[in-house]
Formats: C-alpha cells, sequence, structure tokens
C-alpha cells in the first residue's frame, strides 16, 4: 500500500503547448522570474541581471530560444525584479 504522490507546482499552466519539448516564451519568463525571486534576498539586481543572462546562454541551446531569453532579460528585467508585473502582464504568457 503505497500512496501516490504527484508534484504539481505553480508551473501548471505550461501544458497544453503543441511540442512538449518546444520552449515557449512564457515559459522562459517563468524560470527568469522565479529566479529573480529566489536570488533577490540575498543579491544585488545587477548581480542576478548578469547571472540570468548567463542562464540564457547555458540554458538554451537554440538560438532562438536564447535570443529571447536575453531580450526578456533586457526588457522587462527590471519590471520583473521591482514586481510591479508578471509573465502574464507582460504578455508572454496566454491569461
Amino acid at each position: 500500500m503505497s500512496a501516490s504522490m504527484t508534484a504539481t507546482g505553480t508551473g501548471s499552466s505550461i501544458t497544453g503547448s503543441s511540442d512538449s519539448t518546444e520552449v515557449t516564451a512564457c515559459q522562459i519568463c517563468v524560470i527568469l522570474d522565479q529566479n529573480i525571486l529566489i536570488r533577490k534576498p540575498y543579491q544585488n539586481p545587477t548581480f542576478i541581471k548578469s547571472k540570468l543572462l548567463q542562464q540564457c546562454n547555458d540554458l538554451y541551446y537554440r538560438p532562438e530560444q536564447n535570443k529571447l531569453c536575453v531580450e526578456i532579460v533586457k526588457q522587462d528585467f527590471q519590471a520583473l525584479y521591482q514586481g510591479t508585473t508578471n509573465c502574464k502582464k507582460l504578455g508572454y504568457c496566454p491569461s
């Protein structure tokens, strides 16, 4: 008799993409946003931004995903860091 445990988190909105291997702008934005929240109490914004840009290069091997990740960091880092907006409001995720 083993209890079945399922891990569900805030990332459940990621389901429903036509190709499960395709990384969407929404997924990239959510990952970046989560990393900002995790790092925010311990690191300054300049350091966090540089780490996120490095993460874009490390995580996304496809040029279009890498470029999109870098664009999100460059355009929207400050708003995400300040918490004045989120990935849905920025238009990366469907509402």
